[in-house]
């Protein structure tokens, strides 16, 4: 899937929860623990000797990773210098997925005439997939001369690489669609078309005939069990769209799951795109397609591979849906989520509400139902956020009041949709802010950059929304960062007075404003690519 400018999709951290959409089955090992795993590297010694040695260095990580994990290092100079005393080593080292040990060797070119010790260092860096830890990411290597000149080619080692669980070697899932992405022994997450097919067959092989493959199922008594390594044949009855298919490879040295994930074929067609930028997570996504009376939406959670971890089919193409729209599908942390619904269209309705934002738990069951507070009465579902003291900060629209746009090309009594930032408790007692576009009309330069009828006139027989903000952050002193998608700018807005501390893009606000303005200028090399 290849996103562009989108809207309603958030990141995910790796450590985020989330259920199976039929029999519970384990999670990948590095989302277990609530935190990505962690590298190390540790220290060497070698004594130098008239012939060519290496020193190496044992990186370790913890706990394994369900997915191939990748760091790169370098070695720096301390008092041995990279061509007299040591080969100076660079690259990318990558622990395949349940791997927990490799080693990083450096050629050693010092002879037994040295007779002070020397040192050097590697340091990790970069890592994809895992964290460093700390100080014991940079190991310190000396190198010690010989007394009698003789070489010494036994180094201090780290522990001996415990061995790896199992894997699959081969799977294939026959009687639905295409299996994605192809397979590998590292991937362990995989998705397929089965609709309502009543059947499906599952081979697997490991390539060693001491290995254990079950295929789980919901009701343990009903799993499928080969001790042979090999697993040919086995049918899974009632593979709907809404089921896992898990396989589970194991031997004395662990076990390694792997799990299928069955779709619907009303899902959406998910491909992606990688580049070197992509970091491991969780996308949160809510698929839509379908014209306004057959409106077809998802929620889902996607992989790096596009592969939806969960889905959930929230409307079909039936007009007589109750629920017509989602978006802005979040993780809060802590195990909350939310996703913004809105009813089917109604003409006589605000063109861009009523929307409702569905608080959900870890097992993504709808806890409770947020919307604006009065004066408001149409919530806007572009973007929601729960403050760290439990208030809910959400975009809405205020119709209710004509402008006078009069000086920018409009009539002294304009219906037009202001937009509005609400900040309001959890109980809906309190409202500590509220900021509307109308009242920095100024700043936001209403008629150079904001005109009536400028963004969606007339849209849904409704009023033009001349600001439309569909963005907005909290930030940890509590000011906002919004954009005004009508106006092309971005804001800062102080929390507590409402003033806007600058704007970026634009036109200049007066002379006599307090907002600082801020510009994007090109950079003066035309082969430097800009991004923003």
């Amino acid at each position: 899937m290849l996103l562009v400018a989108a809207t309603g999709c958030q990141m995910a951290p790796v450590d985020t929860a989330l259920p199976p959409d039929d029999a519970a089955q384990p999670d990948p090992a590095d989302g277990a623990t609530g935190e990505l795993p962690e590298l190390s590297i540790g220290d060497a010694n070698l004594a130098a000797g008239a012939g060519r040695a290496s020193m190496q260095f044992g990186v370790r990580l913890a706990p394994p990773s369900a997915s191939a994990v990748t760091v790169q290092y370098e070695s720096q100079d301390g008092t041995a210098k990279a061509g007299l005393d040591y080969a100076a080593a660079s690259g990318t080292l990558t622990f395949d997925a349940g791997a927990t040990a490799e080693t990083i060797e450096v050629a050693l070119l010092t002879t037994a005439e040295d007779q002070e010790p020397k040192t050097f260092t590697v340091t990790l860096s970069n890592p994809s997939g895992a964290r460093l830890s700390g100080a014991a990411a940079t190991a310190t290597a000396t190198i010690n001369a010989q007394d009698d000149g003789t070489v010494a080619t036994e180094p201090v080692t780290d522990d001996p690489q415990p061995p790896q669980p199992p894997q699959l070697s081969a799977l294939a899932v026959g009687g639905g669609g295409t299996l994605y992405p192809a397979f590998a022994a590292g991937t362990l997450h995989y998705a397929l078309t089965c609709d309502s097919l009543p059947t499906l067959t599952v081979a697997a092989e490991t390539g060693r005939s001491a290995t254990r493959i079950t295929l789980l199922r919901a009701d343990s008594a009903d799993n499928v069990v080969s001790a042979t390594g090999s697993l040919s044949g086995a049918t899974v009855e009632e593979a709907g769209g809404d089921h896992d298919l898990a396989i589970e490879v194991s031997d004395g040295t662990g076990s390694t799951t792997y799990v299928v994930h069955c779709l619907p074929a009303s899902f959406p067609t998910i491909s992606t795109t990688t580049t070197s930028q992509v970091k491991d997570g969780l996308l949160l996504v809510t698929p839509t397609y379908g014209g306004y009376s057959d409106r077809v939406t998802f929620m889902a959670v996607l992989d790096n591979n596009g592969v939806p971890r969960f889905h959930r089919q929230l409307t079909t193409s039936l007009s007589s849906d109750n629920q017509f729209w989602a978006m802005d599908f979040k993780h809060h942390g802590g195990g909350r989520f939310s996703v913004a619904r809105r009813a089917q269209y109604n003409l006589d309705d605000s063109p861009f509400g009523n929307w409702k934002m569905e608080l959900l738990n870890e097992r993504m069951e709808v806890t409770a139902t947020v919307t604006t507070v009065s004066p408001l009465s149409h919530t806007d579902g572009h973007d929601f956020h729960i403050a760290p003291n439990g208030d809910y900060v959400m975009l809405a629209y205020y119709d209710d009041e004509p402008r006078d746009f009069s000086m920018h090309g409009g009539s002294t009594t304009e219906v037009v949709a202001d937009s509005v930032i609400q900040r309001r408790s959890a109980s809906g007692g309190a409202l500590p802010f509220m900021w509307n576009t109308w009242n920095h009309r100024d700043v936001l330069q209403w008629g150079n950059d904001c005109k009536v009828g400028m963004f969606l006139p007339g849209l849904f027989q409704g009023p033009p929304a001349y600001a439309h903000l569909n963005a907005v952050q909290l930030l940890a002193d509590g000011d906002f960062v919004a954009s005004s998608r009508g106006c092309a700018q971005v804001l800062r807005i102080d929390g507590s007075t409402g003033a806007v501390e600058w704007k970026l893009g634009g036109t200049a606000p007066p002379a006599n404003s307090t907002t600082e303005f801020l510009e994007l200028i090109e950079h003066s090399d035309p082969d430097v690519i800009e991004e923003f």
